[in-house]
């Protein structure tokens, strides 16, 4: 997970929804995962969804979110079997509107 960022800069380039996560819901995580970057996102944990933005080639995507302290970070997700194929498969198992 990447950030903070300026959360500015973050926001004007975003698409907006993906799957079932609707920018400006909240969630929290339903299934232990770990991002791209090898950060683990446990269950509970919770954030605001800003918005996305894909990967030129289509095997991934990039997740905007605010957490509770106010900071803005990025998820990255790389949709691949051997990282986290399973979680853009089945994002309603992994993330939970609250």
């Amino acid at each position: 997970m990447h950030g903070p960022l300026d959360s500015e800069h973050a926001l004007g380039r975003l698409e907006g929804a993906i799957g079932p996560l609707v920018p400006g819901r909240r969630y929290a995580v339903g299934r232990d995962f770990r991002d791209f970057d090898g950060d683990l996102h446990a269950r509970g944990e919770g954030w605001v969804f800003l918005g996305h933005t894909s990967l030129p080639s289509g095997e991934g995507c990039s997740l905007f979110v605010r957490l509770p302290d106010g900071g803005v970070f990025v998820i990255r997700l790389l949709d691949d079997p051997e990282h986290q194929g399973d979680v853009l498969a089945l994002p309603s198992a992994y993330f939970l509107e609250t």
